[in-house]
């Protein structure tokens, strides 16, 4: 079967064949079949992953060298050294649950340790998979790459929320706070004080990430049209929307991201360049798993992969109201 498509632009048309594809191979219940099946599912699902998790947005995935592993004293899993930031008070490891959480305060470099994601796993009966053969994809394959990106925003915002001070309170290692509360709605003027926080740091580092609620999307076209009449900036947002806007003007990138439980709204996570801010390493790709005992087919999907933020003075979040 042509499987030439973009899996990110697929037309229902697409999907039905994909979907269609896909459990007849799982049907058909051969170990060649579910290996045709699990390659087809990976493919799918990769570039849609990656689209579906803000983390592959403000760090992109870099390729994994195997020269670069060191051998750990403590563990047998994989690790690389990550060099430390010089304004930094250590690196903050980016935790998947299988280690416990390390905090490097002293040194030049620290040990990232890759970790394996993985989703919980769906059993079903082959003789039942003829009920999803149009809608595969949608039931059971994009449930479980929302799970994985979910899985993987929420650790690296976990680690983001341990890099923070309370607010107002300096970090003793720059003198300077990174976060603040705006006391006022979103405007261009309060957004670009929210911009000096991080430039305050020793490094006067730049914002070239920012993340915040969907929910402020409103609050935001309606401020920028007040502020900004007859921009190209007021042209982007009601022409393409603002799941990702372009402050061109400020050289920052603007993400959007629907998962209320980690980004709540009026909270406003800013992220240095990535040289500044850390490393993420995919040492093993979302990868679909496909087992089956007699009838009953399993199916999902996991990664390998580390993330380290190395530099706490390129993280700040400012707090706005949403009267």
């Amino acid at each position: 079967m042509d499987m030439n498509y973009d899996p990110l632009n697929m037309s229902h048309e697409e999907t039905r064949a994909w979907s269609s594809h896909v459990v007849g191979l799982l049907e058909e219940n051969s170990e060649s079949s579910r290996k045709e099946a699990s390659l087809s599912m990976t493919d799918y699902l990769r570039p849609s992953n990656y689209e579906a998790s803000f983390a592959a947005k403000i760090l992109t995935p870099g390729g994994f060298d195997q020269s670069e592993i060191v051998p750990a004293l403590n563990h047998d899993q994989p690790q690389i050294f990550i060099e430390i930031e010089p304004d930094s008070a250590g690196a903050q490891a980016v935790d998947f649950g299988s280690l416990a959480e390390t905090f490097y305060p002293y040194g030049k470099r620290a040990a990232m340790t890759f970790q394996r994601v993985q989703t919980q796993r769906i059993v079903k009966d082959v003789t039942e998979l003829g009920s999803y053969r149009y809608n595969f994809r949608t039931v059971l394959t994009d449930l479980l790459s929302l799970k994985l990106a979910f899985l993987r925003d929420a650790r690296l915002l976990a680690a983001t929320d341990k890099c923070i001070s309370t607010v107002n309170t300096v970090l003793p290692y720059t003198g300077k706070t990174n976060h603040t509360n705006a006391g006022a709605d979103w405007s261009y003027h309060t957004w670009q004080r929210s911009l000096n926080v991080m430039r305050g740091q020793p490094n006067a580092i730049e914002t070239a990430t920012v993340l915040c609620s969907h929910l402020m999307i409103a609050y935001m076209k309606s401020q920028l049209v007040k502020d900004m009449p007859g921009t190209q900036i007021v042209v982007d947002i009601f022409r393409n929307g603002m799941s990702e806007l372009n402050m061109e003007g400020d050289n920052v990138k603007i993400i959007a991201s629907n998962k209320q439980t980690l980004v709540p709204v009026g909270r406003f996570y800013h992220y240095g360049p990535e040289n500044q801010l850390g490393r993420y390493v995919q040492m093993i790709e979302p990868t679909m798993l496909v087992e089956n005992r007699g009838l009953k087919v399993s199916f999902e999907l996991y990664e390998m992969l580390g993330m380290m933020l190395i530099n706490q003075a390129a993280i700040s979040r400012t707090n706005y109201t949403t009267s």
